[in-house]
């Protein structure tokens, strides 16, 4: 079941509402995004891998959003983090992979489909 905007009145918001992860999800876009998917009750993990203080702030600003340190880039740490989520918080519905990494040089448009 898909609820965009979910009412007080359609019952339980949070329990209509599946789980979001969203890597990346303590600064920049990836907290805009964390904080609108919250706004309605919906269950948000905000992940992040560099930045301790600044995902602690965000943390103490934002208690209604679970803030869990996690490497998007390591496939057991996503596991380790996907079996956590499941079994303390609920199944997942909505993964926001919004990660950067630290690598790399030179555009987007300079990349190839190689």
């Amino acid at each position: 079941m898909i609820v965009d905007h979910a009412t007080p009145e359609s019952g339980d918001i949070s329990a209509e509402l599946g789980v979001a992860i969203v890597t990346g999800g303590t600064r920049g876009i990836g907290a805009a995004i964390s904080k609108d998917l919250a706004s309605d009750g919906r269950p948000v993990i905000a992940t992040y891998f560099h930045g301790d203080d600044e995902a602690g702030k965000f943390a103490t600003e934002n208690e209604n959003i679970t803030v869990r340190k996690s490497d998007a880039g390591d496939p057991d740490d996503a596991r380790r983090l996907g079996a956590w989520v499941k079994d303390n918080i609920g199944p997942v519905e909505v993964l926001v992979f919004n990660a950067g990494g630290r690598g790399g040089e030179g555009n987007a448009s300079d990349s190839t489909t190689d």
